[in-house]
C-alpha cells in the first residue's frame, strides 16, 4: 500500500492533492453538519450550493487528470528509468572494473571498489612494471594500460552519449554529472597520452586525474541508489 501510494498519489502534484483534500472535507462537513442550519448571513445557501458544485467539478478534475493523464506519465516514466537506470549503472560498472583492474596489480587492495588517493598513486605506479592490463581486445590481443583505460573511456562515453538522446526526460542534477565525467580532465588526459605514447605503459600521470574520476562516478552512483536503482531490471 506504502509502495502503490508512494507511486501513484505521492508523484501528483502537491497542489493538486492539497486541493482535492479540501474538496473531499469540505463536502464532508456540507453534508454531515450544515445542510440543516440556518443561514449565518442573506445569500449564504446560495453561495454554498456554489462552493459545492465546485467542490464535486475539483473532484471530477482530479478524477480525469489521474486516469488520463497521470497513470499514463507514472507509466512513461517508469518505462524511461528502466532504460536510463541501465545505462547509468553501465557508467557505474565502467568505473568499477577499472578499479578492479588497478587493484589487481596490488594483492593487498584485491576486492575494494573504492581507493584512497594515496592508493590511487600507488596502484599507478604499480602499473609502470606489469607490460599489460587485465583486458583482452579481439583486435589487439592483451591490452597494455594505457589501452585499458581507453577501452572504458570509450565505453562509458557511448552509454553518454545514449542518455544524451533522451535528454529531454532526464533531470538537470543527472545531466550535470554526466556532463562533468564526460568532460573530465581525467578524460582528455587519456586521449593527449594515447596520441604522443599509444603503446606505453606508463600511467602514472593519469593517478591525481582518475582520482577526480573517481569522486564523479560515486557521485553518479549515489544519485543512481537514491533515484535509479528501484527501475533497473538486474
Amino acid at each position: 500500500m506504502t509502495k502503490w501510494y508512494k507511486k501513484y498519489i505521492a508523484s501528483v502534484p502537491i497542489l493538486l492533492n492539497l486541493a482535492l483534500l479540501i474538496a473531499v472535507i469540505s463536502l464532508f462537513v456540507m453534508e454531515s453538519f450544515l445542510l440543516d442550519i440556518p443561514e449565518v448571513f442573506s445569500g449564504a445557501e446560495a453561495l454554498g450550493k456554489v462552493y459545492y458544485k465546485l467542490c464535486i467539478s475539483m473532484m471530477a478534475s482530479y478524477l480525469f487528470y489521474f486516469i488520463v493523464i497521470h497513470l499514463k506519465t507514472v507509466k512513461d516514466k517508469e518505462n524511461i528509468n528502466t532504460f536510463v537506470g541501465s545505462k547509468v549503472k553501465a557508467i557505474i560498472d565502467n568505473y568499477k572494473a577499472q578499479i578492479k583492474g588497478l587493484v589487481s596489480t596490488v594483492e593487498s587492495f584485491s576486492g575494494k571498489d573504492e581507493l584512497s588517493p594515496l592508493e590511487i598513486q600507488r596502484t599507478f605506479s604499480r602499473t609502470n612494471e606489469i607490460s599489460h592490463a587485465p583486458l583482452y581486445l579481439s583486435n589487439l590481443g592483451e591490452a597494455t594500460w594505457l589501452q585499458f583505460f581507453k577501452y572504458y573511456k570509450k565505453e562509458t562515453e557511448d552509454d553518454i552519449k545514449k542518455l544524451y538522446i533522451k535528454i529531454q526526460f532526464l533531470d538537470s542534477e543527472l545531466i550535470a554529472l554526466l556532463a562533468e565525467i564526460d568532460n573530465s580532465q581525467y578524460y582528455k588526459i587519456i586521449d593527449v597520452l594515447a596520441s604522443i605514447h599509444p603503446h606505453s605503459c606508463d600511467v602514472s600521470t593519469l593517478s591525481s586525474f582518475f582520482y577526480n574520476h573517481s569522486i564523479l562516478c560515486k557521485q553518479l552512483e549515489e544519485y543512481y541508489d537514491k533515484n535509479l536503482s528501484a527501475y533497473t531490471i538486474v
